[in-house]
């Protein structure tokens, strides 16, 4: 085998390794308009079900799940779970959701679901990775988002090392 053949398969290797990583992996796509529930907002379509529920003016709180029922909630993140009047206003579009309170406004893109959320002087805060977003494959979920300079990871359950994770394969 030639030298050029060995670094042109090589290269195509390459270029099929991110769609490879990624194969197997489902998108939420789009959703359709949510239903207000108290202070949270339910959004579901074929692929799954996400809850965006505002806990206070500073807390906003998303889980999902591939099915329609998200199941028992066991977090312990959060323990307190009454941290009085959110003060948030909802509005509900056929494209995109807002929610905001004193503190944060949280935009919801339905075509494809994306979050942003930005604090009271407009700055973001968080946002979901434009191509990715949350995707899952069986009982696997996967959350990609834009991160900025100075955000830092903290966590991982119970996984050994230093508590912040940022540079640890997350670029």
């Amino acid at each position: 085998m030639s030298l050029r053949r060995v670094r042109f398969l090589g290269l195509l290797l390459l270029l099929s390794l991110p769609s490879a990583l990624f194969a197997g992996w489902s998108s939420l796509g789009a959703m359709p308009e949510p239903q207000r529930q108290e202070r949270a907002l339910v959004f579901r379509n074929a692929q799954g079900t996400v809850v965006v529920s505002l806990l206070s003016p500073e807390i906003v709180r998303v889980r999902f799940s591939p099915t329609q029922d998200l199941g028992r909630d066991h977090s312990y993140a959060v323990v307190n779970r009454d941290f009085g009047d959110p003060r948030a206003s909802f509005r509900v579009a056929a494209d995109r959701s807002v929610v905001t309170t004193p503190s944060l406004t949280v935009t919801i893109r339905h075509h494809p679901f994306r979050l942003v959320i930005t604090d009271a002087k407009g700055e973001v805060r968080d946002q979901d990775d434009a191509d990715r977003g949350i995707a899952f494959a069986g009982a696997t979920v996967q959350v990609s988002k834009r991160r900025l300079e100075n955000d830092h990871v903290y966590g991982f359950g119970e996984k050994a090392g230093r508590l912040d994770k940022r540079g640890w394969g997350l670029g």
